[in-house]
């Protein structure tokens, strides 16, 4: 390893421990044809590891490379698991804050699904959303109250004196994490009373369950609890909650304005025994696939994705990658060009072994087979 990296968040030495090149920079970029996906634009993920905060970052991420767009579709929104997770956190949301003519801004909205459900739960409140990659009907929107501008956050500030800003999946896609939190703390401060509400991964859960498929290009910065709170901290903010969700693979923060700027622990992160053991992993899924033929992925996300490029680049050991979202379907993968394919036909395509990445879906996805009469082996 070498030290010759210094973090983004507190200015601590860092260490490189994992890097991989020619990456797909996008895990959900939509690509019509299988050209256009094995030609797709590459990058280089070099991740560092700070011993102080624990914050881990891609050292190698170009943010010229990333354009997100119309053609960018992360919606998860198809799974039931998910949508019911959503209800969850929502329900949860509305019992730390009133959802009472109050003024909420979300940041990275996608598609809007989140500002429509909110929409359902809150009274007389004013919804505005910042997304580029925002694609539906904004009149269909605006009828409900809502308010969507199709640009990244803070190009044109905000008039709107907010009350609660939700930020969910966003950081972990900003190169700059601290500079994008006090752009937020900017537009907080107008309402000395408002609440921040963050959802990101926990880089924790993905090393301690070997989760190799879990590190991409999309997400150049990786927290866990003592990373998220010194950026908070730095950046103007404390943190009420942190709590684990999604069998703790996601992190739900509540963070309000403060004065004072804390210090927190050093490292708890031990990146040498995943290092360790990522090629070793690789290599172990690469031999049961070979003994397993006519193999299937299910999910074209960003595990699906990364986990076919690291183990088969040239699709000779994958017959294709199986997706309930609809928009996805019919469409090749990044770097790959592997065919998304929908549940109904599996037969088709004679697949007898499918992967399920994240254990989460698992029961869904099992009863989605036995509705459709397939005896499936899931590996």
């Amino acid at each position: 390893m070498c030290n010759k990296y210094f973090c983004p968040i507190c200015g601590e030495n860092c260490f490189e421990f994992l890097t991989q090149k020619r990456v797909p920079v996008y895990q959900n970029g939509l690509y019509n044809d299988f050209n256009a996906a094995i030609n797709c634009i590459r990058g280089t993920l070099n991740l560092c590891h700070c011993l102080q905060c624990d914050f881990i970052f891609n050292s190698e991420y170009d943010s010229t490379l990333c354009n997100y767009s119309q053609n960018y579709d992360n919606n998860q929104n198809y799974s039931t698991i998910f949508s019911k997770y959503i209800d969850r956190q929502i329900a949860w949301l509305c019992k730390q804050i009133k959802l009472n003519d109050i003024n909420v801004i979300e940041i990275g909205c996608g598609k809007g699904y989140y500002l429509d459900k909110l929409s359902n739960k809150s009274v007389n409140c004013t919804l505005t959303g910042y997304d580029p990659s925002f694609s539906d009907d904004i009149e269909n929107f605006e009828s409900k109250g809502i308010t969507v501008f199709k640009e990244l956050f803070g190009q044109n500030q905000t008039d709107i004196v907010p009350d609660l800003i939700i930020c969910r999946h966003v950081i972990e896609h900003i190169q700059q994490p601290v500079k994008f939190l006090k752009s937020i703390y900017e537009t907080a401060k107008k309402n000395p009373g408002c609440k921040i509400f963050f959802e990101t991964p926990d880089v924790n859960w993905i090393l301690e369950n070997n989760c190799w498929f879990d590190l991409f290009y999309e997400h150049c910065s990786y927290f866990n609890a003592n990373s998220i709170t010194t950026a908070l901290n730095i950046s103007g903010f404390s943190e009420s909650q942190v709590i684990k969700e999604f069998n703790g693979q996601y992190m739900w923060i509540i963070a309000e304005l403060q004065n004072d700027i804390c210090i927190n622990k050093k490292s708890n992160i031990k990146t040498d025994d995943f290092t360790l053991s990522y090629n070793r992993y690789i290599l172990e899924w690469c031999n049961k696939v070979k003994s397993n033929h006519d193999t299937a992925v299910w999910g074209a996300g960003a595990k699906g994705v990364t986990f076919l490029n690291l183990l088969d680049p040239e699709k000779k050991l994958i017959r294709c990658v199986i997706d309930i979202n609809e928009n996805k379907q019919g469409k090749y993968l990044s770097g790959t060009g592997h065919k998304i394919i929908s549940p109904d036909e599996l037969s088709e395509n004679n697949i007898q072994n499918i992967i399920i990445l994240n254990p989460n879906y698992t029961d869904e996805i099992k009863r989605m087979l036995k509705s459709i009469n397939k005896n499936i082996n899931i590996l």
